[in-house]
């Protein structure tokens, strides 16, 4: 289970985030090139903490929502794009600074994305997971983002 909100202020929720006493895996500078594919969606990151083939097929719905992803942990990613983009229309490509979080299962980023602002993303191993974090950040639910970075990038939205 996962949701994406909007925040003001990374700052804020880094502080609150670390009174949980999370693992911090840092601060990743990443790439995400999203390729045309018939359902779902593909996207491969390039990044220096992660670097990875993803599939994912999710709502859009502005909401703690399932989400089904199938991913491949990749040492060339280079290399990997070249063939890919020969292969497959590119739909956009998304740059922002992550900073990736771990507390327990649950994997938490805070996401600066070029152009667009930031975010606070919670994925989860089950909703109540989710639930418990969208109220301890005492979140809104008219800050959940329903999009993924990937619409950003196709349709160039605010």
């Amino acid at each position: 289970m996962e949701f994406k909100a909007r925040v003001g202020d990374l700052d804020a929720i880094r502080e609150k985030l670390r009174t949980l006493h999370p693992r911090e895996l840092g601060a990743d500078r990443q790439r995400d090139t999203y390729f045309a594919v018939p359902d779902g969606r593909l996207k491969l990151r390039e990044g220096g903490i992660e670097q990875s083939l993803i599939f994912y097929n999710r709502s859009d719905q502005a909401a703690t929502r399932e989400s089904h992803v199938i991913y491949a942990s990749l040492d060339k990613t280079d290399e990997l794009r070249r063939v890919l983009e020969a292969a497959l229309p590119v739909l956009g490509v998304v740059e922002k600074d992550r900073e990736i979080f771990y507390v327990g299962d649950t994997k938490i980023h805070l996401d600066r994305v070029e152009g667009h602002g930031f975010f606070l993303e919670v994925e989860a191993p089950n909703a109540g997971e989710a639930d418990r974090f969208f109220r301890f950040f005492g979140l809104k639910p008219a800050s959940l983002e329903g999009r993924s970075y990937s619409d950003f990038a196709r349709k160039n939205l605010p």
